[in-house]
């Protein structure tokens, strides 16, 4: 695996008590005076609490709910710095998603393989997702980068025929400008190259 600047990717293993080193719980109360018939005064509390983590691996760090285990940091290329990114999508969201920084994914067990969905709405159709299911095999207590996106692209699409203007299909060439690139065709003549640029 390799890090979108182009290290090596690398779980790091963390001691039990570093998983959730800097914020670990917020607690909010207020207390309201009011003052019910015949002059006796009555309290009313109101409180709650906030729990989350950060976690850091390989030099990337991100918020997330309390880590009991091993976690996960999706990190995303360059050219989607900027965009949403959802892992784990659920009926009220994702499990775990790019707002701040990068999405961190905190209930990963131990060596165990975990399959990810990643999701990003609203990334630029020219932009390539890469992996947007990779597998993460976590180790006792570590986190692991998962590096996702690629650099922009260029793909062509297009329809090849006989002399008779009848399609081509179920073959196999390839295209040789700009970039040299194997295309097949499908049932209809259609066929589509990527990573052209």
């Amino acid at each position: 695996m390799v890090n979108p600047d182009g290290r090596a990717a690398t779980g790091c293993p963390l001691a039990a008590d570093a998983l959730s080193p800097a914020i670990s719980s917020a607690v909010i109360a207020a207390t309201a005076v009011r003052r019910p018939q015949h002059g006796a005064t009555a309290f009313t509390r109101i409180s709650g609490a906030s729990s989350s983590a950060i976690a850091f691996a390989d030099g990337y760090v991100g918020i997330s709910r309390p880590i009991a285990d091993s976690f996960a940091i999706v990190v995303p290329h360059n050219s989607m710095a900027d965009s949403f990114i959802g892992v784990n999508p659920t009926l009220s969201g994702w499990d775990a998603a790019s707002w701040p920084g990068p999405a961190v994914l905190s209930d990963l067990r131990s060596f165990e393989t975990a399959e990810l969905a990643i999701e990003a709405p609203d990334v630029a159709a020219n932009v390539d997702l890469g992996e947007d299911h990779p597998a993460v095999y976590a180790g006792y207590r570590t986190g692991t980068v998962v590096p996702i996106g690629a650099e922009p692209t260029v793909a062509v699409r297009g329809r090849l025929l006989d002399g008779d203007g009848e399609p081509l299909a179920l073959e196999v060439g390839r295209l040789e400008a700009p970039a040299d690139a194997p295309i097949f065709t499908n049932r209809n003549g259609v066929f589509v190259a990527t990573g052209l640029a």
